[in-house]
């Protein structure tokens, strides 16, 4: 089935355009009129949506509707006249489906700053950015990978529909708009990818799909890999000037290739064939630079099919590529000889965070070890020494250097952890160099408890605004980290006779064995109902209950989607908050648990109590060491006494 214009209709719409196209400028009213006319069309025109942006483009720039004289006059640029030249050409065949959602392939993409990826049919796909792409907007990005992905698993499609699966907002909307009008470069890749489709006639449709549920998401984020190497551009362009530019780069990827013509490895919808192998070279001037293990195939090649090129010879055994810090400590694991099951259980101790920290550490030593020519895996500590030494006289500060010497000792033997010359090392750093706390002094959290009594009642505040004070009550009056408050789900928050209970099930930072999660029981402040943590609590909950999609976490973005707010969410409104209170701006969102335990302390509650609130030391508490039950009102204290003493009342 279908729908189509009247013969009448669609005459008339051809002599409006070809009005237009004539003069190439209209005053402002028929602009409107123009525009008004071909979005009514759209619905029975195939692709029509693809047609018009660049007349609502012009329209957007003169400013909104009334601010803009009638009769003025609008020049039409070049692209909005190829756009009236489609509809002049097309209009009079137009018609369009109606579509039953009847799609022949599903295809998930993604895209990441450092590559992206693609699946289909459990068929993978993946590649890198060059460095022009690396620059782009992560919304320009995950069109891109769309484009990339759709043009290597429907090469061969037609006459079809076809589902695209994205976990981004921005692209989904400007591919099922068929483009937008605010940002022109996205615009114009969505174009691109809709010309693609229209070529073979393929009707697309972008549906989201969750981060942690697209398999696309792995591909899009895979390091550079050792064969990822390519020869600089300045060398490259010497070479082209004494030898002559080559047609065609056998071994590449988009990434790095030389020539805009490319053979790749793995599959790539941007390579002139897979696999340069497969295909006769004697039909170009080529450029290779092979891997080390492919020089002989390649040599032996070239003397069978009499071939011209240039031929670059690869990086020599032992050199390292970009540093993945899970590699190079699964490698240094299995080296010991441990399984590769074993490996995995053995890698899961580390989480990502410190993965992350020590990916710096480990790509400035395996630079070091390349530099003094010895082995980064099989160390002594004279050498580990010399490498720390430098870091140190480059001005490393005491725990920077720990926390090298914890990455490069995961690759070595576990005995460097106990060197007897490593420790007098420190203490010789220490006394340099000794670490010094973030702050030397804190903020007062009266002045704050005092702004937020102003947030009353609730229901009148903006989900800004109601967002910003249950999170900064549940800073100071629990004493979690921004990643504790985050991990917060309402499945575990209870809400009991004598105030709110919760409890976090998640491994936090400071996770360990034997030791309890995060516990909190909140009383209600019944004389002081504006900071009562409790209600405040309970109330957002209710605000936001209607707001909410599949997020199980108390607290959710401020902006649509509302997903769960991450800890770096969660520390800005901490710092907006301290802003709006006009606390010195030094202070982090991280700083509440120095203001809450010092006004804890201040206000004369028990230190070990402060300590147990707020998950520190736990040697030093022997109650929550050798009994390991949590104690009720500890949180209850802690909450009371810094949120509810009596001189926020003043």
């Amino acid at each position: 089935m279908r729908i189509e214009l009247t013969k009448e209709k669609k005459t008339s719409i051809k002599n409006k355009v070809s009005q237009v196209q004539e003069k190439k400028n209209c005053n402002y009213e028929e602009l409107l009129s123009l525009i008004g006319t071909l979005v009514s069309a759209c619905p029975a025109v195939k692709y029509g949506w693809l047609y018009y942006k660049e007349l609502e483009r012009i329209k957007w720039k003169l400013g909104p509707i009334g601010e803009c004289n009638n009769l003025t006059k609008v020049a039409i640029n070049d692209k909005a006249l190829k756009d009236l030249e489609w509809w002049e050409k097309h209009i009079q065949a137009s018609f369009n489906n109606i579509r039953q959602f009847n799609f022949k392939r599903e295809i998930f993409s993604d895209a990441s700053m450092t590559g992206w990826g693609g699946v289909c049919n459990n068929k993978h796909i993946h590649g890198f950015w060059d460095d022009q792409e690396k620059n782009q907007h992560i919304n320009f990005l995950e069109l891109q990978a769309a484009y990339l992905v759709l043009k290597e698993f429907s090469k061969f499609d037609k006459n079809c529909q076809i589902l695209i699966r994205i976990d981004n907002l921005v692209a989904i909307s400007y591919i099922n708009k068929m483009g937008g009008i605010k940002y022109d470069y996205l615009n114009e890749i969505t174009r691109k990818i809709w010309i693609w489709c229209m070529k073979r006639n393929i009707w697309l449709f972008a549906e989201y799909v969750a981060s942690k549920e697209n398999p696309a998401d792995k591909d899009s984020r895979i390091k550079n890999a050792d064969t990822e190497w390519e020869l600089s551009n300045e060398a490259f362009n010497q070479i082209v000037r004494k030898l002559g530019k080559p047609d065609m780069d056998l071994f590449a990827s988009n990434e790095n290739k030389k020539c805009s013509n490319f053979c790749s490895w793995q599959r790539d919808p941007q390579a002139y064939v897979i696999n340069a192998f497969t295909t006769n070279w004697s039909r170009w001037f080529w450029y290779a630079f092979p891997p080390f293990s492919l020089i002989a195939k390649v040599l032996k090649k070239i003397r069978e099919e009499q071939c011209t090129g240039i031929m670059e010879r690869s990086p020599s055994a032992g050199q390292t590529a970009d540093v993945d810090s899970r590699d190079l400590i699964r490698r240094a694991f299995e080296r010991r000889g441990y399984e590769r099951s074993t490996v995995d259980i053995m890698i899961n101790s580390l989480s990502e965070s410190t993965l992350k920290q020590y990916t710096s550490a480990l790509k400035k030593w395996t630079e070091f070890c390349k530099k003094e020519s010895i082995d980064s895996f099989c160390n002594k500590s004279i050498n580990i020494l010399k490498f720390l030494t430098q870091e140190l006289q480059k001005g490393a500060k005491y725990g920077t250097l720990n926390s090298m010497r914890s990455a490069i000792s995961l690759l070595n033997n576990n005995e460097l952890q106990n060197s007897k010359e490593l420790e007098r090392f420190f203490k010789g750093v220490y006394r340099l160099r000794p670490p010094a706390p973030k702050y030397s002094d804190t903020w007062d959290v009266t002045p704050v408890l005092t702004e937020l009594k102003k947030w009353h009642p609730l229901e009148s505040l903006s989900l800004e605004k109601i967002s910003w004070k249950v999170t900064m009550l549940l800073a100071l009056g629990t004493g979690f980290r921004a990643q504790s408050i985050a991990l917060i789900k309402l499945d575990g928050i209870k809400e009991k006779k004598e105030g709110v209970e919760i409890r976090i099930q998640d491994l936090i930072k400071t996770s360990k064995v034997g030791k309890n999660q995060p516990y909190a029981l909140i009383p209600f402040f019944n004389e002081n109902p504006e900071i009562c943590i409790a209600k405040t609590l309970i109330e957002y909950i209710k605000f936001t209950a209607n707001l909410r999609s599949n997020a199980d976490n108390l607290l959710i973005t401020i902006k649509k989607p509302h997903r769960a707010a991450t800890s770096q969410t969660i520390s800005r409104w901490l710092k907006a908050v301290l802003q709006v209170c006009k606390v010195d701006p030094k202070y982090t969102g991280h700083s509440t648990r120095h203001a809450a335990t010092s006004k804890a302390q201040k206000n004369g509650l028990d230190i070990n109590i402060i300590k147990k609130a707020a998950g520190w030391s736990e040697s030093s508490s022997v109650f929550m060491r050798f009994y390991n039950r949590p104690i009720l009102n500890i949180n209850e204290n802690f909450a009371a006494n810094v949120c509810n003493n009596n001189t926020v009342n003043q």
